[in-house]
């Protein structure tokens, strides 16, 4: 049977480790998506609403981006999660 405690402070830790890994991941693509909004949000103001193709691209990588991201790192904490449970 699992120790219960070890268990969970082995899930905790690695949590903690993989909110660094997240943060530091995610943030350059929130930074190039928001750079991006700037852009779009200003040709709002100035009344130029159409984007082009490769402006949609760049968007849709963006998000599809964000969501690779997002999802390696939940993929990371259910093996992290099983590790911590099979050794517990």
């Amino acid at each position: 049977m699992c120790d219960m405690d070890n268990v969970l402070k082995d899930i905790y830790s690695s949590d903690i480790i993989l909110n660094q890994d997240e943060e530091m991941m995610l943030e350059q693509i929130h930074i190039r998506y928001f750079d991006l909004m700037d852009q779009f949000h200003e040709r709002i103001i100035n009344r130029k609403l159409i984007l082009s193709e490769e402006e949609v691209e760049e968007l849709e990588n963006c998000v599809n981006e964000f969501v690779y991201e997002y999802g390696f790192i939940q993929f990371k904490r259910g093996v992290h999660l099983a590790v911590a449970i099979i050794h517990g």
